[in-house]
């Protein structure tokens, strides 16, 4: 039976580009997160916290500008989430920098031209 979280899951990585989804479940993606997270001392309980906030910003849900500052509050020192951060950045995130920036871009309604009213004379 489906759960209303798995129901959103998968409504959120239906939209998602075909790149974003290989990225959240590849096995490679899952390898680098724990190595980078055991290469920094987090324990496993904390591995499967920094996972979600780095699925939560695959899939649009946190901004990649969010992310040291989110697993900062999973009680991760700054130095270390800073550290942490930076690696997934480098490994993950990097590689679909594109998908990520179509994911986030925000569009700004566009305003008419401004007239120019102001004119030199011509001597």
């Amino acid at each position: 039976m489906e759960t209303p979280d798995s129901l959103t899951k998968e409504k959120d990585h239906k939209d998602l580009s075909k790149e974003l989804k290989e990225v959240i479940f590849s096995e490679k993606t899952a390898d680098a997160v724990y190595n980078i997270c055991t290469d920094n001392g987090i324990k496993t309980d904390r591995i499967s916290k920094i996972a979600q906030v780095i699925e939560d910003v695959l899939t649009g849900l946190l901004p990649p500008d969010k992310f040291q500052e989110t697993i900062e509050k999973t009680g991760i020192e700054a130095e270390t989430a800073e550290k942490i951060a930076l690696k997934i950045k480098q490994t993950v995130f990097s590689p679909v920098e594109k998908s990520l920036a179509s994911l986030y871009k925000t569009e700004t309604p566009s305003s008419p031209p401004i007239k120019d009213t102001y004119r030199e004379s011509i001597e």
